[in-house]
């Protein structure tokens, strides 16, 4: 009887939080520790949700002068909005492991700059 109650009471609560985290790749953290050192103006180790608008304009920057069209204001404050989705402790800061959590759940496209660099 005791083992039954025991089993019910458990039963009735909500099942324990997984959380899965993706392996980085040696490259993906590559990719994220890149974005700190070059976006991180305040060298804390951190992007905050300025440093990560200037990292989004120069990427829409980067964009338009390749030909691969550009985006809008709205378009980049709602790619920062899902950046920021990112931030587990939600302290409005995306730390070294938050960005390479980050990179590492973003699609693999090396396959398309290897195709880019053999057209040019």
């Amino acid at each position: 009887m005791l083992l039954t109650m025991t089993a019910l009471a458990l039963a009735a609560q909500e099942p324990p939080k997984i959380t899965i985290t993706p392996t980085a790749e040696p490259h993906q953290i590559a990719i994220a520790d890149g974005l700190l050192h070059h976006f991180d103006s305040n060298d804390d180790g951190k992007l905050d949700r300025s440093e990560a608008l200037a990292m989004a304009n120069a990427t829409n920057e980067e964009s338009k002068r390749r030909g691969g069209g550009s985006v809008s204001q709205a378009e980049l404050a709602e790619g920062i909005d899902k950046m920021f989705a990112h931030d587990r402790n939600d302290d409005g800061l995306m730390t070294r492991g938050e960005l390479i959590m980050l990179v590492a759940t973003m699609p693999d496209h090396r396959g398309d700059q290897e195709a880019e660099q053999a057209a040019e």
